[in-house]
């Protein structure tokens, strides 16, 4: 008995001693609080990845791989781009509308762009330009400029087509050599022709072959300059048919066109092959491959009849890119009145086009990247509503949108990072703004993609997006859901969001739709959705991606407002929501059937829309938590097979605070955010503790009269959404774990000595914490 009291007296002693020797983690000034994480924005400020009220056009590339665009309808409207079009610049403080865009085939730096009247040049990369007059009289009588361009041979030498938009009364070619000591237009006497596309051969130092396309009012020809000789007078002209009948159908060229050269071109042999696409403006152009006949023959144009798998006869075209020997050419067409792209491998005999178009509605200009033939990258920019510049890495077959995008961010919707995150750094982002976007990015924010959108075809509505919990781990698949054709649905890729499978939710008795309020995923093809038939809320469950839904489980009378699984969910079957109505549910079979909590209420037991989540202890402790949305209402306790009642658990709630998600981590940190003006959010690091929890409100780093939004957690980062500022924020809570201690080790004997009772020689030393002082 002795020894057990001295054991004692000396455990109290050291715990008096060590009480002296207190130190309190202070968060550090630049860590532990809330910060900004970079979304799709706007102007300079945000390279201009959105550029709402835009149209991109006339999509050129240089030889050192910057890209040039016309920006339509922003105040600058020149814009480049050097890093592959993930961010953009305005340059030269240019302001004109722009008809076309030409670069020195062997200087990035020299940039030439014409106006429907004058052609304008640069010689230091888009710094200063100036006027190169108007060739031909454009600018006078309706004679206007349709297409530029540029080559090599001594100096560079320009071209320009030029049509007269009266009747019967035509433009012409003219070229401008700058080597001359005063550079003039000459008159190339195209004669009664407008044209509207020129290119030099890419061989040009050799062949000296300039192309035009051209019409006369009533029909279409691709004509050649070959040197000194007169238009048409060594290779025939080549006449487009519309249908290949044999009987010649006239089309006629009403707004633009477009040649491209395989890129074994060679004029000086009679074997060359040329691609020319036409926008009639009444859809009767296409893509036509041009064999060229030495005169007095014709050379001879076939429709390569890019939809005809879709059941189009004519498509009108307005981008054409090209790359590959003639034999094996790799082309890429896109739609005049569509931003739907079009993509043959063998030469233009077989077609597909895009599963996931650009967004926009028309003018689709095309490029493919220098390493195409390794990379399969390609471009795409287009005009209508949401158009956007566009890349897809699979040859055309899927686009996502990252730069100069028509659109706005009004409102952060729904948030999904990556169960990975700490080693992948991948978020899903839906935003709102006049259309719903679904973005991607794989680097934290520093760079996104639009992988989804509400313009895109039978989508209406996009409203939620979550990942597998087994996404990063071998999987990648995302889930959103929406409403299709008036419908509601759910898509899934498994693909990280470059193709989505369109499901219609239903059920299984009935046939009526299923509208989500709610869900979660349990893994890559089993998820839960909450419902409502008008009547009650329902419970269902797929384990095909949708395909087929369970019987809906009753959950009272009014919406779900949240669902979460258990924390040991593939052993319990467990499964927690809470309504709009003040009411908690649960099942532990699977979600067969829910009954509330607790089990005999006859009346809501809380109030207001209801979130809800599992200690990470559940499996042991059986507690659980929620939050309510009505003001003053706080957060709520509760172990099941215990309780009687939801018990009140945070006495420092901000009067008026109202809380609109409640998440727990993994170490037992309860946060849920306060909707409230400045609200932040509330913190518990212990909100098991039978005497209460000791709750601090964290606002730190937020902006004035910011309001939180939703809660996600990945690890110790959280992030929220400000309404007020439309920011997503992100905070690292990393003093949620305790210290770890170097000296003495755990349970190490012998610390020091006792003199005096009084503990000398005690050295205490722990492993610092990222983020504390």
């Amino acid at each position: 008995m002795a020894k057990i009291n001295a054991i004692v007296v000396l455990l109290l002693l050291l715990s008096l001693s060590l009480a002296n020797l207190t130190s309190t983690a202070v968060a550090s000034s630049e860590e532990v609080k809330w910060t900004r994480v970079n979304i799709p924005t706007e102007g300079k400020g945000g390279n201009w990845v959105l550029a709402d009220g835009s149209d991109v056009q006339h999509l050129t590339m240089a030889i050192d791989g910057t890209l040039y665009a016309y920006g339509k309808g922003l105040t600058y409207t020149l814009y480049k781009s050097t890093d592959g079009g993930y961010s953009w610049s305005y340059i030269g403080d240019v302001q004109d509308n722009i008809v076309d865009i030409a670069i020195a085939p062997d200087e990035a730096n020299t940039i030439y762009y014409a106006t429907s009247s004058n052609v304008y040049r640069s010689t230091d990369g888009g710094k200063k330009f100036s006027s190169l007059t108007n060739p031909g009289g454009a600018g006078s009588n309706n004679i206007e400029i349709t297409a530029i361009d540029v080559t090599r041979l001594y100096s560079n030498i320009i071209a320009v087509a030029t049509r007269d938009t009266d009747n019967a009364q035509f433009g012409g070619i003219y070229t401008l050599d700058e080597e001359q000591m005063i550079p003039s237009w000459v008159d190339t006497n195209l004669g009664n022709y407008d044209a509207y596309a020129v290119a030099f051969s890419p061989n040009f130092a050799t062949d000296r072959q300039i192309v035009v396309v051209i019409t006369d009012e009533t029909d279409t020809l691709v004509t050649t300059k070959i040197g000194n000789a007169g238009w048409g007078t060594t290779i025939g002209n080549a006449r487009l048919d519309k249908d290949n009948s044999g009987t010649p159908t006239p089309v006629v060229i009403a707004n633009s066109a477009a040649i491209a050269f395989p890129s074994d071109y060679d004029a000086t042999s009679a074997d060359y092959v040329q691609f020319i696409a036409i926008d009639t403006g009444s859809n009767d152009g296409d893509v036509y491959r041009i064999n060229p006949v030495e005169t007095p023959s014709n050379s001879s144009a076939t429709d390569l009849n890019i939809g005809a798998s879709y059941g189009l006869s004519n498509v009108d075209v307005t981008g054409l890119a090209v790359t590959g020997e003639a034999n094996a050419t790799s082309l890429l067409a896109g739609a005049a009145t569509s931003a739907q792209t079009y993509f043959s491998a063998d030469g233009g005999s077989n077609w597909t086009r895009s599963r996931k178009e650009p967004t926009g509605g028309s003018k689709t200009y095309v490029l493919l990247a220098p390493d195409f033939a390794s990379s399969s990258k390609t471009y795409a920019a287009t005009s209508g509503s949401e158009s956007a510049f566009s890349i897809s890495q699979d040859s055309g077959v899927t686009w996502n949108q990252v730069g100069l995008i028509d659109t706005d961010i009004s409102n952060i919707i729904d948030l999904a990072p990556s169960p990975s995150y700490s080693r992948d750094n991948t978020l899903f982002m839906l935003t709102f703004g006049g259309e719903y976007s679904l973005w991607r990015s794989l680097n934290d924010g520093n760079i996104w993609e639009r992988i989804f959108a509400s313009t895109l075809t039978n989508v209406d509505s996009i409203d939620l997006v979550e990942l597998s919990p087994q996404y990063g781990n071998g999987s990648q698949a995302v889930f959103i859901a929406g409403s299709s054709n008036g419908r509601p649905a759910v898509w899934k890729s498994a693909d990280n969001g470059q193709n989505f499978v369109n499901r219609l939710t239903f059920d299984p008795n009935s046939g009526a739709s299923l509208p989500i309020y709610t869900w979660t995923v349990v893994n890559d093809t089993t998820l839960f959705i909450g419902s409502h038939d008008g009547s009650n809320g329902l419970v269902y469950r797929t384990t095909n991606s949708g395909f087929y839904y369970s019987d809906g489980a009753p959950t009272g009378s009014q919406t779900l407002t949240s669902m979460v699984l258990s924390p040991n969910y593939e052993q319990d079957g467990t499964i927690l929501a809470g309504n709009s109505g003040g009411w908690v549910y649960w099942s532990n079979d699977n979600g067969t059937s829910f009954e509330p909590l607790p089990p005999d209420a006859t009346s809501p037991p809380l109030a207001g829309a209801i979130t809800v989540a599992f200690d990470p202890n559940f499996s042991s402790n059986n507690i659980v938590y929620a939050a309510s949305n009505t003001a003053d209402k706080g957060v709520y306790r509760f172990t099941i097979g215990t309780s009687n009642d939801w018990e009140s658990i945070d006495s420092i709630l901000p009067t008026g605070g109202t809380l609109n998600q409640v998440i727990v981590s993994s170490e037992g940190t309860l946060y849920t955010t306060n909707s409230q003006t400045d609200g932040g959010i509330e913190r518990s690091l212990n909100p098991t503790y039978s005497l209460g929890p000791t709750f601090e409100t964290v606002t730190r780093g937020l902006s004035d009269n910011a309001t939180l939004s939703g809660l996600w957690r990945r690890d110790h980062r959280l992030w929220s959404t400000d309404t007020t500022h439309t920011k997503l924020l992100t905070f690292n809570d990393s003093l949620t774990s305790p210290v770890t201690s170097i000296s003495p080790p755990n349970t190490a004997a012998g610390i020091g000595t006792i003199i005096n009772y009084t503990i000398s020689n005690v050295s205490l030393d722990w492993e610092a914490m990222s983020g504390a002082t």
